[in-house]
């Protein structure tokens, strides 16, 4: 299972371990809890009565909220322009490198194939959905910044039933 807010050097990977190891309590203090995995295990392993996170980052607070459902729905994919511009604190985490809320997550070449890709995942509606898958089939046609050899992939050949193959055989520019 994956806990907590991803991020580089995240705890999720050892989170079921630390947890194991330690004994039932009243109360589990994560002193230095990063985007919160242990707090995240712990919390799912019912052996704390109470769990308390810290951390220096706003990441806790972000993980509390998560938890009591603020970002149902949540769909924010942001350009460039507009993650520099915002003081939104989930996107802030979420599209940043690493997590540290100051650089932004995709190169200039890749942003925009990676904008529509996440937002054909993420659109509330599928009309947008589709409007967003259509809009990541044109920039991948156009290459979106990737070397991609789609006719030698043996993941996306046609012939092996793959479902990712065939919805994208429609896209202008590639070939079975």
């Amino acid at each position: 299972m994956s806990y907590g807010l991803p991020y580089q050097g995240s705890k999720s990977a050892i989170a079921d371990w630390v947890i194991g190891v330690l004994p039932a309590s009243h109360t589990l203090v994560d002193l230095f809890a990063g985007g919160c995995a242990v707090t995240h295990a712990a919390l799912a392993s019912g052996k704390f009565d109470h769990v308390m996170a810290n951390d220096l980052t706003a990441a806790p607070r972000v993980f509390l909220a998560a938890t009591e459902g603020d970002f149902e729905g949540y769909a924010t994919v942001p350009n460039r322009g507009e993650f520099f511009d915002s003081d939104d604190i989930v996107m802030r985490l979420l599209y940043s490198f690493g997590n540290d809320k100051s650089t932004y997550l995709w190169s200039a070449e890749t942003e925009e194939l990676k904008i529509a890709a996440s937002r054909m995942l993420s659109a509330p509606s599928m009309h947008e959905r589709r409007m967003y898958f259509k809009e990541f089939c044109d920039r991948l046609a156009r290459g979106g910044g990737l070397s991609i050899a789609w006719s030698t992939s043996k993941a996306f050949k046609g012939s092996n039933g793959c479902r990712a193959w065939s919805a994208l055989r429609g896209c202008r520019g590639l070939t079975a």
